[in-house]
């Protein structure tokens, strides 16, 4: 019997639960049988057995229906390629925002909140050592509709090297990307050839998504 690679077992466990099993049997390179008799022997359990229905929830998300799977490939330091596909459904956070959720992470728990929940142990935190009233009221003030004001005026990265925040060269394509976070979502603009198109396509991005709730909470820094 082959004996299993650390990187074999880390990638079991990583992706038992909700890969299936034609798949796991193409990266491992074994029967269906050997691969669940190694998961039973590290308590590993298929997502499968608790159906995702629309409606369901976990923490403060609410399942809105099942979105196209993320499919993953992972390079072992053996050399071997590891290519797993990853249920994901589109939830809705009791705050309001929309966010994709890896059925795993719903399951274990790992993600009870679009990231809100997160944001407010922060603030809490940030009250807790607050050594004036002042700092306390700035704290709650920054985080609006799960957006800090203050990172919007940002324009550049600690980093940074191409002189603009949200524009990188990607190497493989030997192009300037362009991108923009924005609620707890990430927003691909597109490859350039040229660094100031990239740029421009930012800043573009930056009038749609910052530029409202900028003047939404214009007066929040002046109170």
């Amino acid at each position: 019997m082959a004996i299993w690679t650390d990187e074999e077992v880390q990638y079991l466990k990583e992706n038992y639960a909700d890969t299936e099993d034609e798949t796991l049997v193409k990266n491992l390179n074994r029967k269906i049988g050997t691969i669940r008799s190694k998961a039973y022997q590290f308590n590993l359990r298929k997502n499968e057995k608790l159906q995702l229905k629309i409606g369901m929830k976990f923490g403060r998300l609410t399942i809105l229906k099942e979105v196209k799977p993320v499919t993953q490939t992972t390079l072992s330091n053996d050399g071997k390629t590891y290519i797993s596909k990853h249920k994901v459904f589109l939830c809705v956070c009791d705050c309001g925002n929309e966010k994709e959720i890896r059925a795993s992470n719903l399951l274990n728990g790992n993600t009870q909140s679009c990231g809100c929940i997160k944001s407010e142990k922060s603030i809490e935190n940030g009250k807790k050592v607050s050594s004036s009233d002042g700092l306390k009221k700035y704290s709650e003030k920054i985080l609006v509709e799960s957006t800090k004001l203050d990172q919007l005026n940002k324009r550049k990265s600690i980093n940074n090297k191409s002189g603009y925040k949200g524009v990188c060269w990607a190497k493989r394509r030997e192009k300037w990307e362009a991108y923009i976070n924005f609620k707890g979502f990430k927003h691909h603009l597109g490859y350039f050839k040229n660094k100031q198109d990239a740029i421009k396509a930012r800043k573009l991005a930056e009038e749609k998504y910052f530029e409202p709730v900028l003047e939404k909470y214009k007066d929040v820094f002046e109170q």
